[in-house]
């Protein structure tokens, strides 16, 4: 399976659960690099994140078709991963070429699921797919804790992706404060970008405010924000 992701939270996340969940697994930064991917190796399928800089997901499936009808050759799963759940973002997923659509955070059980429907059952089942309780309110969702914390025995996950979240949260953080000043388009690729990494720990209220200001970018407006 190939993931193309180029949030770090979000790369470590969904690769970790999919060599869980029995898959071997390859990595592209943007859409550019899946294209190239795609075209030297022949994956069972891709997870494609919509919003990447330069090329992104919904031109990178775009071209991955083309090139197939051009060749003639066969139909690539496409799944779409997105942090977005604005209305008409599954059609834009849909209307691309994307075959399905998963939602982040990412987890073991829809990433199984979705993946079942169009490649099959994977080497390994998917048993370390564990649901903790959901506390209404609250900073966390402690759903989401549980479930990354279930990916590995020791919890090795959770330890690296908390990680890579403090390396790279002041840098996201930054770029919201700056876009926040004037730069709608800004704002909203730079909320996106956080949004992702803030619902893949659980951080709810973070995820949250992330949307709002996503939402706030694309109708062109920083008013308040």
């Amino acid at each position: 399976v190939l993931v193309a992701e180029d949030n770090e939270v979000n790369q470590k996340v969904a690769a970790r659960i999919l060599e869980k969940l029995g898959y071997r697994v390859e990595v592209a930064e943007d859409g550019r690099e899946a294209l190239e991917a795609c075209a030297r190796t022949r994956y069972d399928a891709v997870l494609m994140d919509g919003q990447m800089p330069g090329m992104d997901g919904f031109e990178a499936t775009r071209r991955i078709r083309e090139r197939e009808r051009e060749t003639g050759g066969p139909r690539l799963p496409i799944v779409a991963m997105t942090a977005s759940a604005m209305k008409g973002d599954r059609e834009r997923c849909l209307e691309a070429g994307m075959d399905d659509y998963v939602s982040k955070p990412v987890t073991p059980e829809a990433l199984d699921a979705v993946l079942r429907r169009w490649v099959g059952a994977a080497a390994a089942p998917a048993e370390k797919a564990a649901a903790a309780a959901t506390v209404a309110g609250g900073l966390l969702d402690e759903t989401i804790v549980g479930s990354l914390m279930s990916v590995d025995d020791d919890g090795s996950l959770m330890d690296e992706v908390v990680a890579t979240f403090l390396k790279i949260a002041p840098v996201r953080l930054g770029a919201i404060r700056k876009a926040a000043r004037g730069n709608a388009l800004q704002l909203e690729r730079a909320a996106h970008s956080f949004l992702g990494s803030c619902g893949n720990l659980g951080c709810r209220r973070m995820a949250d405010l992330c949307a709002r200001l996503e939402v706030l970018g694309r109708s062109g407006s920083t008013e308040g924000a």
